[in-house]
């Protein structure tokens, strides 16, 4: 949601003007009636469709298994994964690096965005073809990127995506908080008594599918 509310109320371009003691004042955009589409429909999706929900957007949801989801308008299953990445004014990943997610968001999937959408990327590097990302950025075609994961990481001080202005560049510290182990432990709590009986973990996952 950070990533969403910078880029589209101008947080950076704030800053920029700031550090130059620049009295500059623009058209900024807001969230609200704007379609967020989430790859990959788990847990963290969930509560990005809950948070998004509350800034009056409209969240299209993308997972191999359909099932209902409060938070969401509207989930569709992977074989209707275009028009859900061609609806989005900002698309959002969270797919499993896995051998059927490797590179999924291609040149044919970003031709597929609508001109001037935004991208974010807070899963895993393996899922998005960088080079064609790029292209992406460098033509118009995609306003802005917001990207947590690299390959390779740490991201080369050569590599080109330091020096796109519309790129927001975070070193892999999304899920970094005060409260995070309080949270594994939590759900490592909940699991002990499944994993000492030989049963199926509450939160088990499939590593093979998305």
């Amino acid at each position: 949601m950070g990533f969403m509310i910078n880029h589209y109320r101008g947080l950076s371009r704030n800053l920029t003007s700031q550090a130059a003691r620049l009295w500059e004042r623009f058209m900024p955009d807001e969230l609200y009636g704007k379609t967020v589409t989430i790859l990959g429909m788990g847990s963290i999706a969930t509560d990005v469709a809950k948070r998004a929900k509350a800034f009056g957007m409209t969240v299209i949801g993308v997972k191999r298994t359909v099932s209902a989801n409060e938070y969401v308008d509207e989930i569709l299953p992977s074989d209707r994964m275009d028009e859900a990445i061609s609806r989005a004014d900002t698309l959002v990943m969270l797919l499993p690096a896995t051998n059927e997610t490797n590179n999924i968001m291609d040149a044919g999937k970003f031709s597929l965005m609508k001109d001037g959408a935004f991208f974010i990327n807070v899963s895993r590097a393996s899922t998005v073809d960088t080079d064609a990302l790029m292209v992406a950025l460098r033509s118009g075609k995609l306003s802005g990127a917001a990207l947590d994961v690299y390959d390779p990481e740490p991201l080369p001080v050569g590599h080109p995506l330091w020096d796109m202005d519309n790129v927001f560049i975070c070193p892999h510290m999304s899920a970094i908080s005060p409260h995070y182990l309080e949270r594994a432990f939590k759900v490592f709590q909940e699991n002990v008594p499944y994993f000492l009986k030989g049963e199926r973990l509450p939160t088990q996952i499939d590593i093979e599918k998305y």
